[in-house]
């Protein structure tokens, strides 16, 4: 079986052949047997479209197909390969297959994960029921036991929850020559073994020994002349978005996981920081536009409306409140039916402004450049910017629109937009900053939110200044 890298084209020709062929061999027949079954003949050309493909590769064709094509797949998906599959499957992709999954079948793909690597074992079976939990614990060894109860027992979003156990340890008084001997006797090295981490008797960290530092080192040399003493750490319980940020600003590949009294339990390398990274960029970007959780694309309609209601509904009260305030200038609107027409101008312009300082600080609180101490600038700085803005584009759209209708029109469409963009900048960063404050999610909802005051705001501060002196 080959695992070998494919080119992203390449991937979406398998993806269209692997669609074309399920559509093909299942096609409806009658009202009491909706679909054919796949034959045995079938079922093998399926298999050896698949047999060449990494386990992330077959994990996105997956996440491609109806749910119903998914079980046709996955049966012909070899048993050794399963369990990194679903490790490599979108969380709510693999909740759904798990959930028409028999208990055996889990159990079965867990126990074929390469070397029972503990970290991945926790990362599957915190998905799983906890029956089949209980059977994974009781097929391991009293130590690998141990550490899985132990990893499940982190917090997701911690270090913990991202830490493997799977590592290479040494002693200072170790010479070159005995750890070159021992990684031999190995013969298998843990995966992304950058380092091996030095460690005294009571298993507390001393320092790292780079591969590199150690193929390259003399073998009379001892552990202790040639190892660096100075190594960033991490405890289970600090944060994983921490972690991202010192990996990213350090730029490490791993780095040892510690407990209070500096004794080594495991390390984080730099591919469970790119994962977390991606699943927390894709929660980020959904939550902005109102989604509660991230969703299978292909699961059923009711649950995804589900995910949905939520800021639907607070979409749809705030969409209300807006009205309102039109209703208020009713007898103005009646009088000028131009300002119906210019309204949306106010408020789009501003919401644009709003959504562009929203964004902005939002991933400025993801990276750690906004705090309580610089806030004040950065609220001086956007709110600044929408001052400029609104003075050049609201003296130019006052400019334009006078020139059309009245001299009095233009004026307060100018004004309406300087305001509208000042006020509105200023509340896209406060909502942000806010709930940060109160450790919610920042992004949450933040765009429709700011949608609203900018409509909010734009209705009210348009037609009010109408009314006052039109």
């Amino acid at each position: 079986m080959h695992n070998g890298f494919i080119s992203k084209d390449h991937l979406k020709q398998v993806l269209n052949d692997v669609q074309h062929f399920l559509i093909q061999h299942k096609t409806p027949k009658s009202a009491q047997i909706p679909f054919v079954k796949l034959s045995e003949q079938q079922q093998q050309r399926l298999k050896q479209k698949l047999s060449h493909l990494h386990a992330a590769d077959i994990a996105h064709i997956l996440e491609s197909l109806a749910t119903e094509d998914r079980r046709d797949v996955w049966k012909q998906i070899p048993v050794e390969q399963r369990g990194e599959i679903l490790l490599s499957l979108a969380e709510p992709v693999r909740e759904s297959m798990l959930a028409d999954m028999p208990i055996a079948e889990m159990v079965n793909a867990a126990d074929k994960l390469h070397s029972k690597d503990i970290g991945d074992l926790a990362n599957l079976a915190s998905s799983l029921p906890e029956q089949a939990v209980n059977l994974i614990l009781q097929s391991l060894t009293a130590e690998q036991r141990k550490q899985l109860e132990q990893a499940l027992s982190y917090p997701a979003g911690t270090v913990g929850s991202l830490m493997d156990y799977s590592m290479l340890t040494a002693t200072p008084e170790e010479s070159v020559k005995e750890v070159l001997a021992y990684c031999r006797k190995l013969g298998t090295l843990p995966e992304h073994s950058h380092y091996i981490y030095i460690v005294d008797q009571h298993n507390t960290l001393m320092g790292l020994l780079p591969l590199q530092k150690l193929i390259t080192s003399a073998f009379d040399k001892k552990v202790s002349e040639v190892m660096s003493h100075s190594t960033i750490t991490f405890a289970t319980g600090d944060s994983a978005e921490q972690a991202t940020f010192t990996f990213n600003r350090y730029e490490l590949i791993a780095a040892p996981v510690v407990d209070d009294e500096n004794k080594l339990i495991g390390r984080i390398c730099v591919d469970d920081i790119v994962d977390f990274m991606h699943e927390s960029s894709e929660q980020q970007l959904l939550r902005q536009i109102g989604f509660v959780n991230s969703e299978d694309r292909f699961s059923g309609i009711f649950s995804s409306a589900q995910n949905r209601w939520l800021w639907l509904a607070i979409n749809l009260f705030s969409a209300f409140i807006a009205t309102r305030v039109i209703g208020a200038f009713e007898d103005k609107i009646v009088e000028l039916v131009i300002l119906a027409t210019l309204m949306p101008i106010v408020s789009a312009t501003a919401g644009n402004v709003g959504n562009q300082a929203c964004t902005l600080i939002i991933r400025s609180l993801a990276l750690g450049h906004v705090t309580d101490h610089n806030i004040r600038q950065f609220y001086i700085k956007e709110v600044g910017i929408s001052l400029i803005n609104g003075v050049i584009w609201g003296g130019i759209m006052g400019v334009f629109v006078g020139s059309l209708y009245s001299a009095g029109i233009g004026t307060v469409m100018g004004f309406a937009m300087l305001l509208n963009f000042v006020l509105t900048a200023f509340v896209a960063v406060s909502i942000p900053w806010l709930r940060h404050k109160y450790n919610l999610d920042p992004a949450m909802g933040a765009h429709v939110l700011v949608t609203f005051f900018a409509d909010a705001f734009g209705f009210f501060i348009f037609l009010g200044m109408a009314t006052a002196f039109l």
